[in-house]
C-alpha cells in the first residue's frame, strides 16, 4: 500500500498508454510541464469531482473517434501547448503533418456529437457491474466484490492511501471486511456516484462517496472520497443528507 498526500489519477485507457510512449521525450524538449490542479484551498472542491468526470467523458470520446497517435498529437498541441516543431520532434514527423492532424481532429470534433453510440453501449454494461458491486457491498460480500475487481485494479482513497493490485486491496482496505452500511447510486453534480450511508438515530449520514472505472466488465479503478471533508460537506449540502462527523477510529470531524 502506498500512502499519499493528494489525489493521483491512474489512466489505463489505450490513448494514454500510447501518449506516454509518444511523450517519452517531453522533458528533454521542454522540461517538466506543470498542469494546474484544483484543491480544497482553491475553493474548487465541487469543480474537482465534476471536472474529473467531464475529462473522462471527453477522453473516451477521443478514443472512439481517433487513433492513439492522432489523440496524442492533439493533446500535445491543444492541451499542453507545445509548438508544432516540438510535437514533430516527439512523434518523428513534420510540423506540416502536425498542423494537418490537429486541424482534422478539430474539424471532426465539431461535426460529431459528444456521446458516441458505443459509449452508450458500454454505459449499459458498466451499469450491470455497478449494480453487482452495490449488491455485494450491501450484503457484506467481500469475495463478491473482489470477483468484480481486475487483478491489477487501483484503489485510491483520496488524501489517504493507494492500493495497486487486487491482492493489496484484499490484504489492505478489505482485510477486515466491509462496513455495515448501505451503498446507493446517486446523481451528484450531474454525475453518477455511489454514496455509502451510515445509520444514525436522526437518519442516514454520508459516510463515503465512491466512483469506479470499468473496462472489460471489471473494475479497474476505484476512488473513495472518505477522507475528503470539504467534498463530503459539499455533497451533503447538495443532496440534503447530513455528513457523518465521527468516523471512529479513522476520523473525527466533530472538533
Amino acid at each position: 500500500m502506498v500512502y499519499i498526500n493528494g489525489g493521483t489519477q491512474p489512466i489505463s485507457n489505450p490513448i494514454f498508454i500510447e501518449s506516454r510512449r509518444t511523450l517519452g521525450s517531453i522533458n528533454a524538449v521542454k522540461g517538466k510541464k506543470e498542469i494546474g490542479r484544483l484543491t480544497e484551498l482553491d475553493g474548487g472542491i465541487v469543480e474537482e469531482i465534476s471536472d474529473h468526470f467531464d475529462i473522462e467523458e471527453a477522453l473516451e470520446h477521443l478514443f472512439y473517434l481517433f487513433t492513439p497517435r492522432q489523440t496524442a498529437v492533439f493533446l500535445l498541441m491543444e492541451v499542453f501547448q507545445f509548438t508544432a516543431d516540438e510535437v514533430a520532434g516527439i512523434v518523428k514527423t513534420t510540423p506540416g503533418a502536425i498542423y494537418a492532424t490537429t486541424r482534422r481532429v478539430r474539424d471532426k470534433l465539431k461535426r460529431t456529437e459528444l456521446a458516441p453510440l458505443k459509449a452508450h453501449e458500454n454505459s449499459k454494461k458498466n451499469h450491470k457491474i455497478i449494480q453487482a458491486y452495490l449488491k455485494a457491498f450491501n450484503q457484506g460480500d467481500v469475495e463478491g466484490i473482489l470477483r468484480l475487481i481486475s487483478d491489477h485494479a487501483q484503489y485510491e482513497a483520496s488524501l489517504g492511501f493507494l492500493e495497486v493490485t487486487k491482492e493489496e486491496i484484499r490484504n489492505g482496505s478489505l482485510q477486515y471486511g466491509l462496513p455495515l452500511y448501505k451503498a446507493q447510486e446517486f446523481t451528484l453534480w450531474g454525475k453518477q456516484v455511489i454514496i455509502v450511508l451510515a445509520d444514525s438515530e436522526g437518519g442516514p449520514l454520508i459516510h463515503d462517496i465512491q466512483y469506479q472505472e470499468i473496462e472489460n466488465d471489471q473494475i479497474v479503478y476505484h476512488r473513495s472520497y472518505f477522507f475528503r471533508k470539504e467534498l463530503i460537506f459539499a455533497a451533503s449540502k447538495e443532496l440534503g443528507i447530513p455528513p457523518q462527523l465521527d468516523k471512529h477510529p479513522f476520523l473525527n470531524w466533530l472538533h
